[in-house]
């Protein structure tokens, strides 16, 4: 049962493991696919996956997705495990990083298939699990369907059979007897009858097996398929002593032309023939059959179908009466069967040897009795262990669901918590920008009436000094002039004697008295400047900045101020914004333009004030026309509703023009 079950699997996962989504990829990725496709040497398939498997690796992850599960499991077919766990690890993660539930259950399905073929069946069994998951998430029946039936054919080995039993009609109703799967539903009914056969209801397993002959069609698989369910119906009819029945069921499985194309399949009908032969009485032919059969299973290495094919020689020649020959052949039967650890037939092997080494039969049948036990009781424990395997998954995923459900709960707290913060923050922000704003505000309201007391100041210190000349030249003309003037006439009114020689020296000094008064008096009328209050405004203080910078820099100027009685009407704010907007363009021209000569035109009337700065330097470098300085004389133009404009002039020189509508 455990050889036929397993041809079962292999022929439903290995024939139809893969049916993927239609691939759009580059021609010469999908002509290596197609050469190594179609190819049947090993050695030859290895060197084109090989570059298939180069081409794959240079695509966007999206083509990549489409063939590494494939290209894995292909690799596992021809025997390259470490290729096979490499690629496989590979297409897992790019299928994790997408979220792509069907490769993701492709790639279970691998180590699914890599365990089962090493017979480590748990592991296999949790793949399988794993891989129905994501198949059930990509919403993929089918495959669903497979991955129950991989897990049926792993329980029904260990002999759970209302296990075994339920995941087979789950996947039956999975798919609702849908036509393009009569193959799959070939393989679960053919498993169905082993189950039942080996329960002993014949009746039942007579029925699954015709019921899986009915999906076959004219296929050469379904060819091949159909002898073996054949061969299932002729064992099912020696098992309940039916022998001519079986022994027709053979040779109709015998005549059949795909046979020659399965030697394996072949082998078993000869050995099973020969057997129900026997079992009828008639040994004619029936060692040539076993003979036969059993020089094809050992070509094959088929070691299980060796320590089968010889019991039954072992009781041929019980039959024949050749005890000693029998024996010797249950003997080897028995220690093959230990070395490949095939429980089934290892027992078969200890029962026939009871029955026929008469004076050994004790010891046999409790080495009988004691392994049986034993393996009863592995059996117990693997259907234990695949129970726990499910409840342990279950568990693993219902933690892992509550897991989520509280980092859910842990994220939407965070987030309000981050909400919350980020709102308090901004809520600060906004009043700390607001106090920002209102001290700037304070500052630059300070800084005019810096610059605004500056300017006053200025003009107080101009004032102070024109007072200052106006009395100097007093006191000059009123004082020292006088004085000399009467020193002067008292000396013109001494006596003088004529024949004094000194009369000439006398002459010259009152002279130069006289022309030291001129003097004085000339310099007096110089000091005193008579001047109003609106000669000492607004203008006279652009008019200071410009003397005093000029003065520092050794530069001549040239200034023409029209309009000052509206200048120094001027607003606070357009005050000092053209007061730091003169004061920038002069401190540029003393840094940058190596100019000689500074000519500065202001003109105002009530409608607007023009301000025309020019020098004679070298120009202003493009690169500069968006240095802080300039940004900010032009910030300060906008703020008193201004323009500014900067170019080079010809020949050489800059000129700064601003228009202010006032």
């Amino acid at each position: 049962m455990k050889v036929l079950s397993l041809l079962i699997f292999l022929s439903l996962f290995w024939a139809c493991h893969r049916q993927e989504p239609e691939k759009v990829v580059p021609k010469n990725l999908a002509e290596a696919i197609q050469q190594y496709q179609s190819t049947h040497d090993k050695t030859q398939q290895f060197q084109l996956l090989n570059k298939a498997k180069q081409l794959i690796i240079r695509q966007p992850d999206s083509i990549q997705n489409l063939y590494l599960s494939q290209f894995a499991y292909d690799y596992l077919k021809l025997g390259n495990t470490f290729e096979f766990k490499q690629l496989n690890q590979l297409a897992f993660k790019k299928a994790k990083a997408e979220n792509n539930w069907f490769k993701l259950g492709d790639v279970e399905w691998n180590y699914a298939s890599y365990y089962n073929n090493l017979q480590v069946y748990d592991s296999a069994f949790y793949h399988f699990k794993e891989a129905k998951v994501y198949f059930t998430r990509a919403d993929n029946h089918y495959h669903v369907a497979q991955m129950l039936y991989g897990m049926a054919f792993i329980k029904s080995r260990f002999r759970d059979y209302s296990g075994t039993e339920n995941l087979i009609f789950e996947a039956l109703n999975l798919l609702n007897n849908q036509k393009e799967y009569q193959s799959f539903y070939y393989s679960c009914y053919s498993l169905l009858s082993v189950l039942s056969k080996d329960k002993g209801d014949y009746r039942q397993a007579l029925g699954y097996q015709e019921q899986a002959l009915d999906y076959l069609d004219d296929s050469s698989a379904s060819k091949n398929k159909q002898i073996a369910s054949l061969n299932n119906i002729g064992i099912i009819y020696h098992e309940t002593g039916q022998y001519q029945k079986a022994i027709n069921r053979y040779k109709e499985a015998l005549a059949h032309e795909a046979l020659q194309l399965n030697t394996n399949l072949h082998a078993k009908l000869l050995d099973n023939l020969a057997y129900s032969q026997l079992k009828l009485g008639d040994t004619s032919n029936v060692l040539k059959s076993f003979n036969q059969a059993l020089e094809i299973r050992e070509g094959l290495k088929n070691a299980s179908g060796i320590v089968i094919n010889t019991i039954h020689l072992a009781q041929y020649y019980d039959v024949v009466n050749q005890p000693q020959k029998a024996i010797l052949l249950a003997e080897k039967a028995k220690d093959l069967a230990k070395d490949i650890e095939n429980p089934r037939d290892y027992l078969g092997a200890l029962k026939l040897l009871a029955s026929l080494d008469q004076e050994h039969a004790n010891a046999y049948l409790n080495q009988y009795i004691s392994y049986n036990d034993s393996i009863n009781s592995v059996e117990r424990d693997n259907q234990n262990k695949f129970m726990r395997i499910a409840y342990e998954t279950d568990q693993y995923k219902a933690k892992t669901k509550q897991l989520s459900q509280q980092n859910l709960q842990l994220i939407i707290v965070g987030l309000s918590f981050f909400v919350v913060i980020t709102l308090v923050y901004f809520i600060r922000n906004q009043f700390i920008l607001k106090e920002k704003l209102a001290l700037e505000n304070d500052i630059q309201n300070a800084n005019q009436e810096v610059y605004l007391l500056t300017i006053k100041r200025q003009l107080e210190l101009e004032k102070e000094r024109l007072l200052e000349r106006n009395r100097i030249a007093e006191d000059l003309h009123d004082g020292v002039l006088s004085k000399l003037f009467a020193t002067r006439l008292n000396l013109s009114y001494l006596p003088v004697n004529p024949k004094d020689n000194n009369l000439d020296l006398r002459e010259n000094y009152l002279n130069e008295l006289q022309q030291i008064e001129q003097e004085i008096r000339d310099v007096s009328h110089t000091l005193s400047y008579h001047f109003s209050d609106s000669e000492l405004g607004f203008s006279k203080a652009l008019e200071l900045l410009i003397k005093d910078k000029a003065k520092i820099a050794q530069l001549k100027t040239q200034i023409k101020i029209e309009g000052q009685e509206q200048i120094n009407q001027l607003s606070q704010e357009q005050k000092v914004n053209i007061y730091r907007i003169l004061q920038e363009a002069l401190q540029n021209i003393i840094k940058h333009a190596n100019a000689s000569l500074i000519c500065i035109e202001i003109n105002c009337n009530l409608s607007h004030l023009d301000l025309l700065i020019q020098d004679n330097g070298k120009g202003i470098n493009t690169n500069l026309k968006n240095g802080i300085g300039l940004k900010n004389m032009r910030s300060r133009a906008k703020k008193i509703n201004g323009q500014l404009h900067i170019e080079n002039c010809r020949p050489k020189g800059t000129q700064i023009s601003i228009y202010i509508r006032l």
